[in-house]
């Protein structure tokens, strides 16, 4: 998901949107959180359905 995220021409290259575009689907309590691994930092994001799933 990073590479494609970060890839030019796919739209979800505007990581610092992605939040925004998680709460326009729908979904609450969005956060975003760095993740160390062996290749350097991920960027991960996090959210939960209205419904509690």
């Amino acid at each position: 998901m990073t590479t494609s995220a970060v890839s030019a021409g796919h739209p979800l290259r505007h990581v610092e949107q992605s939040c925004q575009r998680l709460e326009e689907a729908g979904l609450i309590d969005t956060e975003r959180g760095d993740l160390a691994g062996e290749y350097g930092n991920t960027e991960l994001h996090f959210a939960c359905r209205s419904d509690g799933r």
